[in-house]
């Protein structure tokens, strides 16, 4: 059953992905390479790892950022994620991080080499900002990632503002922070795209 539900998160994601569109080339060149990654892998419905459920401080948001986005664009989703919710592994993914984030973020990757289902070729999964939430400045070489806002709104380098139902592309290497308003906490789909050692032995830092 746990196998079950992570592919059906991975289904709804490829659902949004497959209806996005941008008229920014590498955005776009961007959205389909994922589209047809996740295609690729829910043909043939993953195994679950034996990674284990593990909460994080910022967790106690998360039922409320769930329950705001089944009002939103990516209602479907979340509607997935509150079967999901119980089986996340939610971590740092730093070895140490600021004090300030201890309890105001936390990410699970739900598919990808260290994912609660193994893909080589994608690390997709979530991460959650708690309100007033500041992320520093970091950025992943040789990583291309994008952002799906699910619930909630953040900013990116004091600059651009995604709301719900927004995609936020961010090329290789690119420095950026992010930033949530005391409204709500902010609710994230991400996906990284690189090559299979890339992602494998990728390491998490501030720049």
């Amino acid at each position: 059953m746990t196998s079950e539900i992570f592919n059906q998160f991975l289904r709804e994601l490829h659902t949004i992905y497959n209806g996005l569109d941008s008229s920014e080339k590498e955005t776009k060149r961007h959205i389909l390479s994922v589209r047809n990654t996740l295609s690729s892998l829910i043909e043939i419905p993953l195994p679950a790892t034996d990674k284990k459920p593990e909460l994080k401080p910022v967790c106690r948001y998360l039922e409320r950022a769930i329950n705001t986005g089944r009002t939103g664009p990516f209602s479907t989703l979340c509607e997935t994620l509150i079967q999901v919710s119980p089986y996340l592994g939610w971590e740092y993914g730093y070895e140490t991080i600021p004090d300030h984030l201890y309890d105001s973020y936390a990410y699970t990757e739900i598919a990808g080499p260290k994912g609660s289902v193994y893909s080589e070729n994608i690390a997709s999964g979530l991460v959650l900002l708690a309100p007033g939430c500041h992320y520093p400045e970091h950025s992943h070489p040789d990583i291309e990632e994008s952002y799906l806002c699910v619930s909630g709104s953040v900013t990116q380098n004091n600059n651009d503002v995604v709301t719900a139902g927004d995609i936020l592309y961010n090329p290789p290497g690119y420095l950026h922070s992010l930033s949530v308003d005391a409204a709500g906490a902010c609710l994230l789909a991400y996906s990284w795209n690189a090559p299979a050692e890339i992602l494998r032995n990728n390491s998490m830092k501030f720049d």
